[in-house]
């Protein structure tokens, strides 16, 4: 990775990411949130059923403050208090019958918009984590998330191509960054070039780079560029120097690239012969991004890192709430081939761990501890992801 890339963009991190933007255009709260936390439960659960029960533990765990609270459901909460007070007018007049009908029939064409409420405890639902209520339910709901190998088969589909029209660095995702339309606007104009000289297939490939971009400059949240996890990870292998091979059609890395030590553990068996603890295919390091909750590492985090998510969690824009509902740390690794659980560090020290998983992240520790690799820090709202800064180890 270049140093001058990754200086470059962390300037335009430290001067972009307190800017503030526009408040959150926040709608009322249903009055509904707060009816069903004063009648009878029993009542809710007969006339709302599973939904109303689920809603009301919710409204019970939301801050109502947060200013994301009457945006959520689409407006439907109002719908349900509706039903509520017909199913208690319904019951007066013994037609509970004719409710059950109204009632499956609005249920199910407000299903999409309330789906979390499906669920059996919907303040647990990984979308609605920034409204809780407490900073202890925050971060229990954000421990609950795992770590996760990335699945690259979608992109490796799309080729060449898809590799092609990704950035090389992060500079265009920074928040509030004017680097996309500046992008934009050059390869415009090398577009019309490449028709001015008959370049054909080069123009059009450069039509794809502008849609992209224009795509990415569309889809953002109070000047956080949006980025999916799937071109984070693109865009993070490039920053690396990693290499697309077209010919085996994924991505990988070479030792040397990274300066990576020799982690190869080797010992004699009792028949006399070699034995290896941890060994790669000769000369390919198949790519592997994994994704880490930002509390997985955050006894590596520097103070900086620890800064910003703290100042995200009480935004300005979000009348001092929380922007985010997970901090993701996505970390450029690669497939680790484990015998044994271990591996030796670049001071010649052998690690050794209870299960595979514990092995490939201590090895990812000691990447990021090192400096050998640099993950990037990713804010994930309503089940999006939005770029914010480098990873970088105290």
């Amino acid at each position: 990775m270049s140093a001058a890339d990754k200086a470059s963009v962390l300037t335009d991190v430290k001067v972009n990411l307190y800017r503030q933007g526009d408040d959150i255009d926040s709608k009322p709260l249903s009055p509904f949130y707060k009816d069903v936390q004063t009648v009878d439960p029993l009542k809710v659960g007969r006339y709302l059923g599973e939904l109303g029960v689920n809603f009301r533990a919710f409204a019970a765990a939301i801050d109502p403050e947060h200013p994301d609270v009457g945006n959520m459901f689409d407006g439907k909460i109002d719908t349900l208090g509706q039903l509520y007070q017909m199913g208690e007018f319904a019951e007066t007049i013994k037609a509970q019958p004719l409710f059950a009908t109204v009632f499956r029939s609005v249920t199910q064409q407000i299903k999409e918009e309330v789906k979390e409420l499906h669920q059996r405890n919907p303040a647990a639902a990984t979308t609605l984590v920034r409204v809780l209520k407490s900073e202890e339910m925050r971060e229990k709901a954000r421990l609950a998330k795992t770590i996760q190998n990335m699945d690259m088969s979608m992109f490796y589909r799309k080729g060449q191509a898809g590799w092609n029209e990704l950035p090389d660095n992060f500079r265009p995702f920074v928040r509030h960054s004017t680097v996309s339309q500046e992008e934009i606007e050059r390869v415009r104009t090398k577009r019309t070039n490449f028709t001015k000289l008959g370049l054909t297939s080069i123009a059009i490939e450069s039509g794809r780079s502008i849609e992209a971009y224009e795509k990415l400059l569309a889809d953002s949240f109070l000047g956080f560029r949006r980025l999916p996890m799937t071109a984070a990870a693109v865009t993070l292998a490039k920053a690396h120097n990693y290499i697309y091979d077209a010919d085996h059609g994924f991505i990988r890395l070479d030792k040397k690239t990274i300066n990576l030590w020799d982690y190869e553990i080797k010992k004699k068996n009792l028949r006399g012969e070699e034995d290896v603890y941890s060994k790669y295919r000769p000369g390919i390091l198949p790519y592997n991004p994994r994704i880490y909750p930002f509390s997985t590492l955050s006894h590596l985090a520097s103070d900086e890192c620890k800064k910003m998510i703290a100042h995200l969690d009480k935004a300005p824009e979000a009348k001092g709430k929380p922007l985010f509902d997970h901090y993701i740390v996505l970390v450029p690794s690669f497939e680790l081939q484990i015998r044994n659980n271990a591996f030796m560090n670049a001071n010649g020290t052998t690690h050794t761990f209870k299960s595979a998983e514990e092995t490939q992240k201590g090895f990812d520790e000691e990447l990021v501890r090192n400096g050998n690799i640099s993950p990037i820090i990713l804010g994930e709202r309503a089940g999006k992801c939005y770029f914010l800064t480098y990873f970088e180890a105290r």
